[in-house]
């Protein structure tokens, strides 16, 4: 493949990741990586200590390339504090779901044996192993939460205070009120016209529906004073049809068209969006070491190829 983009049934999306690797991987080695407010929360919800610092050493390696949104510091700052009992949650209910599964099978079971005849003792026998099996699989599942390390306090203020270190001096500054509510009318447009990425999230409660629009508001911003030529990546767990990305025969596609369009159309960028996975890919194999990509024209005021410290209004 050549390193242009190619257009399949008239999809003119960003295509880069999986028709040509080598070329997003050139544009990460330049780009300005913009953390989503998922995933700075994921640290708080995840349960295995290792995959935590897989993801904190990645999110480190590119430190001197990040930006985050002011829009994203918000909301991790009022998400943080219930962001481990969240997670909890999420592992107590998929143990409910799996006591609710389970009473629902004993009783089509119960009711078949009835109808075929089957031997009661046999038929008996097998359920009550099933019921042992089912009992032991949820018994597992709810020691998961339990085994949630950041349950403890200690926990919860190192993994605070290493995310606090990783965006100190990278949050965009409060737009203020005036920016604010004209981009939440923008929002409402988007809304109205079903367009990313307010569209993926139109059944959020009240405004919540709307905070990817003002996020995606400063993007735009952000991009309109880096130099063209470096790319603006997304990071982002948030993988819906229509909002980030665009859907392709029922599995994410990159970069949802419109909004490539949009901040080349305003900003004269180009914008990737990609997973914590791919992320980790990046900073941990170094793949794209070959790519010869300069980093000198790094994006506002910057020093060494690094972006310029921003000031955080919510850390500092």
């Amino acid at each position: 493949m050549d390193g242009s983009r190619p257009v399949f049934d008239g999809f003119h999306g960003d295509w880069s990741f999986w028709v040509n690797p080598e070329g997003l991987l050139a544009e990460l080695s330049s780009c300005a990586f913009i953390c989503d407010t998922n995933v700075l929360l994921r640290p708080y919800k995840v349960v295995r200590r290792e995959e935590r610092d897989v993801l904190l050493r990645a999110l480190e390696e590119v430190a001197d390339r990040m930006w985050v949104p002011h829009q994203v510091m918000v909301e991790v700052d009022n998400m943080r504090s219930g962001a481990v009992a969240a997670a909890q949650r999420d592992i107590a209910n998929v143990a409910d779901a799996v006591l609710t599964d389970f009473r629902k099978i004993e009783m089509r079971c119960r009711r078949g044996f009835h109808d075929w005849g089957t031997d009661r003792g046999e038929a008996q026998l097998a359920l009550r192993n099933f019921r042992a099996a089912a009992q032991r699989l949820v018994q597992f599942i709810r020691e998961q939460g339990d085994s949630h390390d950041l349950v403890e306090e200690d926990q919860q203020a190192f993994v605070e205070d290493r995310l606090k270190r990783l965006v100190q001096g990278r949050v965009w500054p409060d737009p203020g009120q005036q920016k604010r509510r004209a981009w939440e009318e923008d929002g409402k447009n988007r809304e109205s016209e079903r367009r990313p990425p307010v569209w993926a999230d139109r059944k959020k409660p009240g405004d919540r529906k709307y905070n990817d629009g003002l996020i995606w508001q400063e993007i735009k911003e952000f991009a309109s004073e880096c130099p063209s030529t470096r790319p603006i990546v997304l990071v982002t767990l948030d993988l819906k049809d229509n909002g980030w990305v665009e859907h392709r025969n029922g599995r994410p596609n990159g970069a949802h068209s419109s909004l490539v369009a949009e901040l080349n159309r305003d900003a004269g960028a180009i914008f990737r969006v990609i997973s914590t996975e791919e992320l980790i890919a990046y900073a941990e194999t170094k793949l794209y070491d070959s790519p010869d990509v300069s980093t000198s024209d790094c994006g506002p005021a910057d020093v060494e190829g690094a972006l310029r410290p921003l000031g955080s209004h919510l850390f500092n």
